[in-house]
């Protein structure tokens, strides 16, 4: 049987909240859908509390053992058979004509492929939260732009769309391909920065869904979920701007050569942008731009062409390693600032020259010494 949408939801220990999850999609105004819930191999009740549904629109998939977010998400897409695809985290909930309204707004605006909304702050009883309580505040609150202005922003400052709000049609993910399982944090914001290079996507101003803060939100903050936001980012920003097309750069991040279409010059415009990107992630943009400046200019070719075009060359290069490293920390600032090596773990793994030479000095002055108390002795 056809359905119009198909709807995910992969879930792992929300025995708490899945209940209320599943409740929302089922009492939707808007019927044509289907539910495809996988369990992620839970060790709460979940399994409990899901059985006790029995409406032929929900299809459930029980996995024997955790395998993560975006392998769930995968296998429930795998098995969804609606032309539009939508996600209900199952520990947020939707409100009850979020399906009615954005698949009308869909069916009305063929140009666009993904259409997002705001959201209503709840907490863990599912009480409704001032937005000062939230972190977050209005991070869904969107003013609406182009598909490359949105990729721009996207890699530039962050995720700001609603994953559990999105109604998507199939063809995006023909098109750019399913989630990324190696990634935690940030799975949402890879997808987003690969759709917005397919087509054009809105965000509604209405509340759509009841997302819901609680202690073990996967965006909760925390030392480990913030670095991985960092580290994730990054890989992100390195592999969008490894595979981005010409013309999606060009709208996105514009030119300095508006002339360029492809090859080295192209490489460099893009090294060049990363290099002098001034924002949140400057640091993380740097680095990736320092490296791909390093790699182009071991080629003759592009090497003479950042001389001569860009005025480029190993002197600036300096300059521009000179400015700032991702990987200064305050452990190594103290190496590096104040040489303290004899106590520092950096420095025994990083800094061997420099233990090398101080040791060697060490001994020379101590033979120095030794070779002095000897004439005194004598």
């Amino acid at each position: 049987m056809n359905v119009k949408v198909s709807v995910l939801m992969p879930s792992f220990n929300h025995g708490r909240f899945i209940e209320a999850a599943i409740e929302s999609v089922l009492s939707q105004t808007y019927q044509d859908f289907e539910l495809i819930v996988v369990d992620d191999g839970s060790s709460d009740n979940s399994a409990e509390i899901i059985s006790q549904f029995s409406s032929p629109k929900l299809r459930v998939e029980y996995l024997k053992q955790n395998v993560g977010a975006c392998e769930a998400m995968n296998i429930a897409l795998s098995k969804s058979r609606g032309a539009y695809i939508a996600v209900c985290n199952s520990d947020d909930a939707w409100v009850a004509n979020k399906l009615e309204t954005q698949c009308s707004f869909l069916d009305r605006n063929q140009d666009i492929c993904a259409v997002f909304s705001n959201v209503v702050w709840v907490g863990v009883d599912g009480e409704c939260l001032e937005s000062s309580d939230s972190p977050y505040e209005r991070v869904f609150e969107q003013r609406n732009r182009s598909r490359w202005a949105w990729l721009r922003d996207l890699l530039e400052d962050g995720n700001c769309l609603c994953h559990p709000s999105v109604l998507i049609r199939r063809e995006v993910f023909e098109a750019v391909g399913n989630y990324d399982n190696r990634l935690r944090q940030l799975p949402d914001l890879f997808m987003w920065t690969k759709a917005v290079q397919y087509g054009d996507i809105f965000v509604m101003p209405e509340k759509l869904v009841r997302f819901r803060l609680h202690e073990t939100n996967t965006s909760t903050p925390s030392e480990q979920a913030n670095n991985r936001i960092l580290n994730e980012h990054a890989l992100i920003v390195r592999e969008t701007f490894r595979s981005v097309a010409p013309l999606n750069f060009a709208h996105a991040f514009g030119m300095k050569d508006a002339a360029i279409s492809e090859g080295v010059q192209f490489d460099i415009e893009r090294a060049l942008y990363l290099l002098e990107h001034i924002g949140p992630f400057t640091r993380v943009f740097r680095e990736i731009g320092l490296e791909a400046v390093y790699s182009l200019m071991k080629d003759s070719q592009a090497r003479q062409v950042l001389s001569e075009k860009y005025g480029f060359d190993d002197l600036q290069l300096h300059e521009w390693s000179g400015k700032g490293s991702v990987w200064k920390t305050e452990a190594t600032a103290s190496v590096l600032d104040r040489g303290d090596v004899e106590h520092s773990e950096y420095a025994v793994r990083n800094v061997r020259s420099v233990m090398l030479a101080r040791v060697i000095l060490r001994r020379l002055v101590m033979r120095a010494r030794d070779a002095i108390a000897q004439r005194r002795a004598i």
